[in-house]
């Protein structure tokens, strides 16, 4: 027994050596690995994170010339410098099919305006070949003091806004055709305090789904919408001012007249006269129409007397149309067709009535009316 025991033992002292040898060699052939692989790493390749980093740089690089590039593919954008004043507005305003030859506060009644409010009115002539059936205005408007007023129209309770806008709809308005006369947006009592007003055409349908949307009104927004007349620059010569006549420039962009130009020019000044004579009558002030008469002259005296002894009570104009124009240097003669109607008269009648008009220090002023 004790032979087979010290045989054993030397089995398994012999087998533990073997296992050993075995282990000890494995991990030794693991560690050279990892240090050959780190040293390779140190020498030939880059960190992982500087590898990261110049991926980084790499893809900033890419997104710089790819912005660069598109800002390359980008419409310019017109600067502040580019923005368009009043007098360039109203000179592309007046270049549309659809221009706005008059802007009206009219008044219904003196007395019962809660029966017969005030209106905003708009007279335009349609110079494009679509016969409209809907067109929407837009409005702004002033206080005496030049200060932006909330326009705000009847039964409107939602305390107003600086661009009004009022929809007419089934106007029916033929090409050639002048509309709005008489027609306006009927006000609150409060809107009495417009002194001056603006207006613009926001768009139109036609009857056969054309439709025109005014690239321009944001312009007019920009220009007009909340601001002080102050502020307003060349205003003068673009609102309508509620008590007189106001003359607006149509001179062109290289600085000269054209006839058209002279003469769309001439249209809109007696328009705007006839409209404020319908006024004048209404509330027995002569001085609506004072500032469009040479001073002492033969038209002047006449009209002051015809408004002051109410010759022509409830004077209603209905349609006005130069069919005559021609111009000597300062001097302009027109001939107008309009439809008119008084309560001295039972109908609408039309009267040709001959304008001799002064161009001068910008404004224009009648000097001689005769009826033909």
């Amino acid at each position: 027994m004790g032979l087979i025991a010290f045989a054993l033992l030397g089995i398994f002292l012999f087998l533990g050596v073997i296992i050993f040898s075995s282990d000890s060699n494995n991990e030794v052939a693991e560690i050279p690995a990892e240090d050959t692989a780190s040293a390779e790493t140190s020498e030939d390749d880059e960190s992982p994170e500087k590898i990261e980093e110049t991926s980084s740089d790499n893809e900033e690089a890419r997104e710089v010339i790819s912005e660069k590039d598109e800002e390359e593919n980008l419409p310019a954008v017109k600067s502040d410098d580019e923005t368009l004043d009043a007098v360039q507005l109203e000179q592309k305003l007046l270049e549309q099919d659809v221009v706005v030859e008059n802007t009206q506060y009219l008044i219904q009644d003196t007395e019962y305006k809660a029966l017969y409010p005030d209106m905003l009115s708009t007279v335009i002539k349609n110079n494009s070949d679509t016969d409209i059936n809907n067109i929407t205005y837009g409005y702004v408007a002033w206080d005496d003091n030049g200060l932006p007023i909330r326009i705000q129209g009847d039964w409107d309770f939602s305390g107003g806004s600086y661009l009004y806008t009022g929809t007419g709809e089934s106007v029916n308005i033929a090409p050639g055709e002048t509309h709005g006369r008489n027609y306006g947006f009927e006000l609150t009592e409060e809107m009495d305090a417009i002194h001056s007003i603006k207006s613009i055409v926001v768009e139109y349908e036609g009857f056969n789904g054309e439709k025109f949307e005014n690239p321009l009104l944001d312009d007019f927004s920009k220009i007009y919408e909340g601001k002080r007349l102050a502020d307003i620059e060349g205003h003068e010569e673009t609102i309508f001012n509620r008590f007189e006549s106001t003359s607006r420039t149509t001179q062109s962009s290289d600085g000269s007249d054209s006839d058209d130009s002279s003469r769309r020019e001439a249209e809109i000044f007696i328009t705007d006269y006839l409209y404020s004579l319908e006024e004048a009558y209404a509330l027995g002030d002569f001085s609506i129409i004072e500032s469009d008469l040479v001073p002492r002259s033969g038209a002047y005296n006449q009209m002051r007397e015809n408004v002051l002894n109410d010759y022509f009570p409830n004077l209603t104009i209905y349609s006005v149309e130069v069919v005559e124009y021609t111009e000597s240097g300062n001097n302009i003669y027109v001939e107008v067709l309009s439809e008119r109607t008084n309560d001295n008269l039972d109908q609408i009648y039309e009267y040709r009535t001959g304008y001799n008009i002064i161009f001068e220090d910008g404004s224009w002023k009648i000097e001689k009316f005769t009826d033909l």
